[in-house]
């Protein structure tokens, strides 16, 4: 037998009542301590015993019985269906408390002040992101810790009695990178959200040893709750996206925002905790040397290519992290005519670089470079990325690919890309019927 899953009897309360629990029993009672309210979904998830759903269900209502766990119905008013969630117990707290699993100052805890949240809803499915990320990160992230915003306060170091800057839905951190989760219903307004990300700004610029990603997620159909969300949030989240545009303190180099559906958000979570988003410099230079291999030097692919320097491209008051990640001229195999082309790399939900993408169509379409330059070729690291993101813009001078699908076809057919028809469509096309500056 696994050694954390062997039980011991605690007793606790006036009549010494007792339950057996392993230390596997004792990690989940703690982590339900710290996430404050979990659905029994989400409990399930993180609990490290292999059992059967129906016998988890079993052990929590034995739980409840015994006040280690104090469970609340939750009513979706959808044919009378509704689910449990659950809050820490005294008895549980005691324990917890006597293992060394629970700071002291649990003891004066009011634990039921816990279940007054107001909004349910909004709080569950925060935690639903904030679960399947601990969860996918539980083999590859050791040192993750999951901080209440309440306990692990932001100060604003400028004021004198310094007070919180900021207060995030919840915050995941990992040493000096910080993931802070906003998780947006679609009823807040534009406005408070900009001011909310102006503060996190603020909070950057206090504090440049650390850094700060924002995490926007749209609650989408993804998480039942009481009122129903569509699953295509695509025009709340084209709305966001826009407010940000030319946000000028998108050039902090330890800030970054990600609007994304609930149902996208858990990935790039991951990864954001994980150091690979957003994408370091050699990740760039890695999808660079795809798209030359999978694109430019298919044989299907009717043209000759050479990188032009940044200083044949760019004027004088272009900044330079607005500059595209390669500037090159094709000319076609038969000497026919010569195009140029900016290359950029693009990462779902990420605002700085389609912040970027949107600065250089805008500048491209204005003639502010110092030549023509034909066409902008925006392209993912992968398929799902393309498909799913939300560009908010019909961008006529741009065509947008991804290297895995590039990857996939190979050398047989010559490379396929999208442009956008509308703000949220796009269609299939090829580089050969795109011959022309787009207008």
């Amino acid at each position: 037998m696994n050694v954390d899953s062997k039980k011991k009897r605690y007793k606790f309360g006036p009549n010494n009542q007792g339950a057996m629990l392993s230390n596997n029993d004792l990690k989940l009672l703690q982590f339900l301590a710290n996430q404050r309210l979990l659905t029994v979904n989400q409990l399930y998830k993180v609990y490290k015993d292999k059992i059967t759903i129906n016998s988890f269900r079993v052990k929590l209502y034995r739980w409840g019985m015994k006040e280690l766990i104090v469970p609340h119905q939750y009513s979706l008013g959808q044919d009378g269906f509704y689910f449990n969630y659950f809050r820490i117990g005294y008895r549980a707290v005691e324990i917890l408390i006597r293992e060394g699993m629970l700071p002291n100052s649990w003891e004066g805890f009011q634990i039921k002040k816990i279940s007054n949240v107001k909004n349910v809803d909004h709080f569950l499915a925060t935690q639903e992101l904030v679960v399947n990320t601990i969860h996918a990160l539980e083999e590859k992230e050791k040192n993750l810790e999951s901080l209440h915003p309440y306990e692990n306060p932001y100060l604003d170091n400028e004021e004198i009695e310094p007070s919180k800057i900021i207060i995030p839905d919840w915050i995941l951190r990992v040493e000096n990178r910080y993931l802070n989760i906003e998780l947006d219903t679609g009823e807040e307004p534009t406005k408070e959200i900009f001011e909310k990300v102006e503060r996190y700004a603020k909070l950057c610029k206090q504090n440049s040893h650390q850094e700060h990603v924002v995490l926007i997620a749209i609650l989408d159909g993804s998480f039942k709750t009481r009122k129903a969300y569509s699953e295509d949030r695509s025009r709340r989240i084209g709305n966001l996206k826009k407010m940000f545009m030319s946000y000028k303190d998108l050039s902090l180099s330890n800030f970054s925002i990600y609007i994304l559906p609930l149902s996208r958000a858990v990935r790039t979570a991951e990864r954001v905790l994980l150091g690979l988003k957003p994408y370091a410099a050699n990740i760039y230079q890695t999808e660079l040397d795809t798209i030359e291999l999978a694109v430019f030097k298919n044989p299907k692919f009717r043209y000759k290519y050479k990188e032009i320097e940044s200083t044949e491209v760019y004027l004088p008051d272009v900044p330079k992290e607005m500059y595209a990640d390669k500037a090159i001229k094709i000319t076609h195999k038969k000497g026919s005519y010569d195009e140029m082309l900016l290359l950029v790399l693009l990462d779902e939900g990420n605002v700085k670089e389609l912040d970027r993408l949107h600065y250089l169509s805008s500048m491209v379409n204005e003639g502010r470079m110092k030549q023509t330059i034909h066409k902008i070729i925006a392209f993912y690291s992968r398929r799902d990325e393309k498909i799913y993101d939300v560009l908010a813009n019909h961008y006529r001078n741009v065509l947008i690919g991804d290297n895995e699908s590039w990857m996939r076809t190979g050398y047989d057919e010559t490379p396929k890309f999208s442009r956008t028809v509308s703000p949220f469509k796009m269609e299939v096309t090829e580089y050969d019927k795109e011959t022309n500056v787009i207008t």
